[in-house]
C-alpha cells in the first residue's frame, strides 16, 4: 500500500471540496477523548494482476490502493496542522480504509450507461 501526502494541505482544499473522497471517522487522543474527523482525499483503487496479456506476453503485477490526503477537518471545522495528521495518520488512514471497503462508495457510471443506452435504442422512451 502506498500512501502519499500533499505538502500543503490547506491550500487546496477548496479543489479537494469539488473533487476529492470525504470519508468521516474518530481520532482517539493519547488520553482518551475522541474527536470526529472529516478526511478530503484522492482515491485510486487497487488493481488486479494480469498473469500474461491476450497475445501471450508476460503480464504485469496489479498495484495496490493509493490514496492522497488532502486536508483533514475535525467537528468544529478546523483544519489539522500536516503534523496533527503525520501523529494520527494511522488512524486517519484506518478512516480511509474503511471507507475504502464500502462498495456504495464507487459508482462505475454504470447505470448511467445504461439509461443512455436504453434512451438511444428507445428513443426516448
Amino acid at each position: 500500500m502506498k500512501i502519499i501526502k500533499t505538502s500543503n494541505y490547506k491550500k487546496i482544499e477548496k479543489q479537494a471540496r469539488v473533487s476529492g473522497d470525504v470519508a468521516s471517522g474518530a481520532i482517539e487522543f493519547p488520553s482518551g477523548i475522541q474527536i470526529d474527523v472529516e478526511v478530503t482525499f484522492k482515491y485510486t483503487p487497487e488493481t488486479p494482476d494480469v498473469p500474461y496479456l491476450r497475445n501471450g506476453d508476460p503480464g504485469y503485477p496489479g498495484s495496490g490502493p493509493e490514496w492522497d490526503i488532502i486536508s483533514v477537518t475535525d467537528e468544529t471545522g478546523r483544519l489539522l496542522s500536516d503534523d496533527e495528521i503525520d501523529m494520527y495518520s494511522d488512524q486517519i488512514d484506518r478512516i480511509i480504509i474503511n471507507w475504502s471497503q464500502d462498495p456504495n462508495n464507487f459508482d462505475d457510471g454504470s447505470d448511467d450507461k445504461y439509461d443512455q443506452w436504453k434512451d438511444d435504442q428507445l428513443g426516448g422512451f
